[in-house]
């Protein structure tokens, strides 16, 4: 299974919605430490909904405490 990446987003199929903003408009806003499925599922799918609404300053780092050198900045 491929990991979510900003770079594999063009290969995502057409039924899956994009982000509608600039993924690099904003620094990070929030950090997040881990960013399994609930957080995916709730904080960030809410997280998302801020900067398509026009609001800035929420750009998510979520932090790995497994592995070294993961930090993820987007948002969700």
């Amino acid at each position: 299974m491929k990991r979510l990446s900003r770079a594999g987003l063009a290969d995502l199929q057409n039924s899956i919605a994009l982000p509608r903003y600039a993924l690099d408009a904003d620094s990070t806003g929030v950090v997040h430490l881990g960013v399994g499925a609930f957080h995916r599922a709730h904080q960030g799918f809410y997280l998302d909904d801020r900067p398509a609404a026009g609001e800035t300053g929420w750009p998510i780092c979520g932090a790995s405490l497994r592995s070294a050198g993961h930090c993820r900045v987007g948002r969700g």
